[in-house]
C-alpha cells in the first residue's frame, strides 16, 4: 500500500492530497508550512484525524480553541465545524480521513443538516414547513450547526463535489451535479476550503 503522496505541481502550496488506491476507505493530506493557510471554516462527511508532525495546529472546534503540538494526533467527528487558526514555524501535519457513516452530532445537529443537505426548498419555506419564522430558525441553524443556513448548504455541496471527485468524475462534471454554478464557481471555493483545486485533487 503507497501511504506517499503523488507528487503534482498543481497541488496548491503546502498541501497535497492523495488515496492509497481506488476506493481504499482512508484518504490522507500533507500540509507542511511555516503559516496557516488560511482555508475557510469548513467540515467533512469523514471523521478527520490530525497527526502533527513537527512545529503545531491550532483549531477551533466546538466553541473553544485546541492546539495540536508535535507528537499529538486530534479527531475532528464527521460533520463538526472547525477553523483552522494558525500554526507554528516548520510545522508537518498528516491528515486521514475515514468514511465511516458515524457523526458525533446531537440529533437536532443531525436532523438540520439533513433537512438543509437534502432539500432544495428555501429557508424561508423550510422554517414555514416547520412553523418557525425564517429568522428564528436561521439563528437556530447557527446555533446547532456554527453556520447560517446558506453557508452550511455551501459546504454541503462542497463536500458532495468531493465525494464526485473521488469516485472520479470529471471536474465539470462534478460542479453540475453538486450544484455549482460552473467549474470556476466550484474552483474557487474548493481551493479556498480545501487548500487545493478540484483538478488536483481528483488527481491525488
Amino acid at each position: 500500500m503507497d501511504l506517499h503522496p503523488a507528487k503534482d505541481g498543481d497541488v496548491a502550496p503546502g498541501w497535497r492530497y492523495w488515496r492509497p488506491q481506488p476506493g481504499h476507505p482512508f484518504e490522507f493530506s500533507l500540509w507542511q508550512g511555516d503559516a496557516e493557510p488560511g482555508l475557510a471554516p469548513h467540515f467533512h462527511e469523514q471523521t478527520q484525524l490530525v497527526f502533527v508532525l513537527s512545529g503545531g495546529r491550532s483549531f477551533w472546534i466546538g466553541g473553544q480553541p485546541v492546539t495540536v503540538t508535535a507528537g499529538q494526533s486530534l479527531r475532528i467527528p464527521a460533520g463538526v465545524l472547525h477553523i483552522p487558526l494558525g500554526c507554528r514555524p516548520g510545522t508537518t501535519c498528516l491528515n486521514a480521513y475515514l468514511s465511516t457513516g458515524d457523526s458525533d452530532l446531537a440529533p437536532d445537529a443531525g436532523r438540520l443538516r439533513r433537512l438543509l443537505a437534502e432539500s432544495d426548498a428555501s429557508v424561508g419555506a423550510l422554517a414555514g414547513d416547520l412553523g418557525e419564522s425564517r429568522e428564528g430558525f436561521s439563528r437556530r441553524v447557527v446555533r446547532t450547526l456554527g453556520l447560517p443556513p446558506q453557508a452550511f448548504r455551501r459546504l454541503s455541496r462542497l463536500n458532495r463535489a468531493r465525494q464526485l471527485l473521488r469516485d472520479g468524475l470529471p471536474v465539470a462534471a462534478a460542479a453540475a451535479d453538486a450544484g455549482f454554478a460552473d467549474q470556476s464557481h466550484l474552483g474557487r471555493l474548493f481551493r479556498a476550503t480545501f487548500g487545493t483545486t478540484p483538478a488536483a485533487y481528483r488527481q491525488g
